[in-house]
């Protein structure tokens, strides 16, 4: 993946949507990792990270148009990602031992896809509990639920 064709691509959407932000791209497993350090974060990352979702979508569709190739290119902004994901995990866990704790099945807020992956890989090696989704998106929720054991 060419880093220059990326880097001008984020700081030109940047500075059409009128944000001052310092851009920093890594590379790593076959994934660019952008990252967007900015004052103006909340507009950026917007309401449980949908404009950063759009944002990351923005970019990827332009990097295509640009280079003919399609970029595994994740966006953060000021580590949101980094800290939504603890927060996520942190959730899953304390859901799951609620359910060890009272057998009830425990249903989390509607999530996007990647946020319900998040939760689904968080609790994937506990033994007590199972994930399962449910609903239609936009609303899909996480259900932690008790596993039965034969006896």
């Amino acid at each position: 993946m060419n880093q220059d064709i990326l880097k001008n691509i984020v700081e030109d959407v940047l500075k059409r949507i009128l944000i001052e932000g310092k851009v920093e791209i890594k590379e790593s497993d076959g994934v660019s990792q952008v990252s967007i350090v900015s004052r103006q974060s909340g507009i950026l990352i917007g309401w449980h990270g949908e404009s950063l979702a759009a944002l990351q979508h923005i970019i990827r569709t332009l990097y295509s148009s640009a280079t003919g190739e399609f970029g595994n290119i994740v966006v953060d902004v000021n580590d949101y990602r980094e800290r939504a994901e603890q927060g996520l995990r942190d959730l899953a866990v304390r859901a799951a031992a609620a359910v060890k704790t009272s057998g009830e099945p425990q249903t989390l807020r509607p999530m996007s896809s990647y946020e319900r992956k998040m939760v689904h890989l968080a609790l994937a090696d506990f033994a007590d509990v199972f994930t399962e989704s449910i609903g239609e998106d936009p609303y899909r929720k996480v259900v932690i639920k008790k596993k039965i054991t034969e006896a």
